[in-house]
This record gives structure tokens, C-alpha cells and sequence, in this order.
């Protein structure tokens, strides 16, 4: 539904990768019941418009689909009416010789039945049944000439022959719209085949998991540690990664949460038992689980907490590490918060809402990239279509031809 604007001194500005809105008034009763029962309006208001933007980009493409659908549909309807006139064309021309009453071999029937008595003369070209035979010849002449003109293809000014151009050109248009999206289709498959192989295939999911896990703690000076060879203090080697948080943030404390890496499926109870048998074995004061696909997690969403516990997928076949991230941030607070470990400026409740935040959007884009995901199978689909559908016009355009390609016949001793 669109929103009515009152224009007034209303101005939009779009500075780097921020859009400013000034003066901007917006009436709408869902909107305004919305932003009048949220907490924090901006925020609420800030959502809806991300939210409108980034499904209305995830339809695109099923747009476009619907598109061919409708040019497909209104280029049956032309070839269904062309063909009709066709053959009423044909009807009419042969009714108009061999009609009983009207037809021209009528009149010359009824001619050569008042002058048969003396005009009978099978070997004279002259006589009546010389001049039917003439007459004959030239109207099955004419006939096959016409009839030939009309269905033959190669004609432009007949039915087939403009019926064949529209077709073409309907058909050149139908494969550009194809192809341009099997293209878009093949480039993306492109793009996440480029990223399993640079990122995840050929080695073990735990690695991967160790490498993007370092790369992110190091930013804020912490040290990742694979272990899961080691055997931890409860003689077992249940945790496969140990972060140490940087001294200087922990007072001289020995902080420290755990990763754990699994390329299984497992249970959610299962998963949460493993976790606190983790952090019991690397005395880690939280935990993260690190799934290997999303049918394998125990969550319906990337990330998702419980105490001082997280899972997270880390997908190896579209390997996006913003979620694992946020899951790391979360223990990393968690660890601080369970330590009474207090910073200036700092609110550590506050921090935990940031996150929860983050958590409810990558649950929005794992759910626009599902649908998305859906658009791009139906373009698969419509794009494996192509040659089907131009195979079923040339059928049809063969089935015309055949039935206008046989040869009319004058049976001689009828006409008699």
C-alpha cells in the first residue's frame, strides 16, 4: 500500500552508504500503529524501510519471471486466432468453385446439360466435355496455386508466411528473456561455487572454523587456539577451539570461552550437553557450536543463544561469516559479564540488546535469502524451458504445413 506525503520542505539526501530524510510526514494507519506501540520508534520505523527495500529487491526476479509467463501466454492466443483465420480463408475458397448451387462448376454443369445434344464431342476442343476438361485443369490449376501461396511459409503477404514472422519475432524475444536470466542464474551459481572453493573445499570443516574464528578475535587483540588434539582438564578433548581474551581487558584474569566445530546433525539438548561438557574440559566460561550446514543445526535460524551458550552456522557451501561473528561477540560479553568485569563508558546489558538486534536480523536475511532462493529455482526452471517451447511451436507449424499439403483430387467420373 502506498503511503500518502505531504509535501512540504521535504528533502532526501544519500551521502556514501547512509540516506538522510528531513521534514518527511507519513500517513498511514498500520505505519502509525506501528511506531506508536514500539519502544523505540526510530528503530521500528528504521526496520520497516530496510525491510521493504530488501523484499522488494528479492521479488525482482519473480517479476521477470512473470513477465515471459504472460508473453508466452498472449503468443499462443495470436498463433491460436492466425491459424483459425487461416483455414477460413481455405473453406471459403473451395466453397466458392465446388459449391452445389453457386459454385463456377455448377454453372458450367448446367451450361453443358442445355447443349450436350449437339456439343457432345469427347474429341473436339471445342465441345462441351473439351471445355469442362479445360476448365478443370486450370481451376485445379489455380487452386493448387492458391492454396499453395496461401500455407506456404516463405510467403510473406500469406496467413503462415506473417503468422511465421510474428512467431519469430515473439520467439527471438521469449530466447533473449531466457537467456538473460539463465545468465543471471549462472552467474550466481558461478559466484557460490567460487566461494566453496576458496573457502571450505578441500580441507576440514574444523579449519575453516579456526580461520575465520581467528581472524575475527584478533581484531580486538584476543588469541584463538586450535586444542582439539589436546587433552583438556577433564582428561577428555571434548572442544576444539580455546579464545583467550587479551590481558588487558581481563584484569589478569584467565578468560577464555571455547569453539566447538561439528559437521553432524545433532539434537538441540544433545548440542547444549556437548557444549557444557566443552567448557567444563577448557574452563571456558561460555560456548559456541559450530554447524557445518543449517539442516544439521538444531535452530531454524543462523544464530541463536541460550545463557552462555551459542549456535551458529557457519555454511560450508555459502561460507558468510557474519553470523559466527555475532556469535563470537556474544561470548566474548557473556565471558566479561560472568567475570563482573566492568569498563568505562561501557554498558555491558546494553551490548547484550545490541546483539540480540543482530540476531533478529540475520534471522530476516537467512529468511529473504530462502526466498530469494526459491526465485532462482523458478528461473532455473523456466530457462531449461526454452528448447521445449520452441521444439512445441515447430511441431505445430509442421502439423499446418502437412495438412495443407496434400494435392485436391477431381473425380473425372463424378464430373460426368
Amino acid at each position: 500500500m502506498s503511503l500518502p506525503m505531504q509535501e512540504s520542505n521535504t528533502s532526501v539526501l544519500v551521502h556514501g552508504d547512509t540516506v538522510f530524510v528531513e521534514h518527511l510526514t507519513l500517513v498511514d494507519d498500520e505505519l502509525v500503529v506501528l511506531i506508536r506501540e514500539s519502544d523505540d520508534p526510530e528503530r521500528a520505523l528504521t526496520t520497516c524501510a530496510v525491510l521493504g527495500a530488501r523484499v522488494l529487491a528479492s521479488a525482482q526476479t519473480t517479476v521477470d519471471v512473470s513477465i515471459v509467463d504472460k508473453r508466452f501466454a498472449e503468443f499462443e492466443q495470436r498463433l491460436e486466432q492466425d491459424v483459425g483465420h487461416a483455414l477460413a480463408l481455405v473453406t471459403k475458397l473451395l466453397d466458392g468453385y465446388f459449391d452445389p448451387k453457386t459454385g463456377q462448376l455448377r454453372a458450367v454443369l448446367d451450361g453443358l446439360e442445355k447443349t450436350v445434344d449437339t456439343t457432345f464431342d469427347p474429341n473436339s476442343k471445342e465441345s462441351a466435355v473439351g471445355k469442362i476438361e479445360a476448365l478443370l485443369t486450370a481451376a485445379t490449376r489455380d487452386l493448387k496455386r492458391t492454396v499453395r501461396d496461401m500455407v506456404d511459409p516463405g510467403n510473406t503477404e500469406s496467413p503462415l508466411g506473417r503468422l511465421r514472422g510474428e512467431v519469430g519475432t515473439d520467439l527471438d524475444r521469449l530466447r533473449q528473456s531466457i537467456e538473460q536470466l539463465a545468465t543471471q542464474v549462472a552467474n550466481q551459481h558461478g559466484q557460490a561455487q567460487v566461494l566453496e572453493l576458496t573457502a571450505i573445499k578441500g580441507r576440514r570443516f574444523e579449519e575453516a572454523v579456526f580461520e575465520a574464528t581467528s581472524a575475527f578475535v584478533s581484531e580486538y587483540g584476543d588469541t584463538a587456539e586450535p586444542v582439539g588434539d589436546l587433552t583438556g582438564t577433564d582428561g577428555g578433548r571434548c572442544g576444539d577451539i580455546v579464545v583467550s581474551l587479551d590481558d588487558a581487558e581481563s584484569d589478569g584474569q584467565p578468560l577464555r570461552y571455547v569453539v566447538e566445530a561439528k559437521d553432524r546433525k545433532l539434537s538441540l539438548a544433545d548440542a547444549l550437553r556437548e557444549l557444557d561438557t566443552a567448557m567444563a574440559n577448557r574452563d571456558a566460561a561460555a560456548g559456541v557450536m559450530v554447524f557445518s550446514v543449517q539442516r544439521s543445526a538444531p535452530i531454524r535460524t543462523p544464530v541463536r543463544w541460550f545463557a552462555s551458550r551459542a549456535i551458529v552456522v557457519l555454511d560450508k557451501n555459502d561460507p558468510d561469516p557474519q553470523a559466527l561473528r555475532l556469535a563470537l561477540m556474544f561470548a566474548r560479553i557473556e565471558v566479561q559479564r560472568r567475570a563482573h568485569l566492568r569498563h568505562d563508558g561501557v554498558d555491558t546489558e546494553e551490548l547484550l540488546d545490541l546483539l540480540d538486534r543482530g540476531q533478529r536480523t540475520i534471522a530476516r536475511h537467512a529468511l529473504v535469502k530462502r526466498s530469494h532462493s526459491a526465485a532462482q529455482r523458478s528461473i532455473s526452471s523456466a530457462a531449461g524451458q526454452v528448447q521445449e517451447i520452441v521444439d512445441d511451436v515447430d511441431d505445430v507449424l509442421q502439423s499446418i504445413r502437412r495438412r495443407f499439403s496434400c494435392k485436391p483430387t477431381v473425380d473425372s467420373a463424378q464430373t460426368s
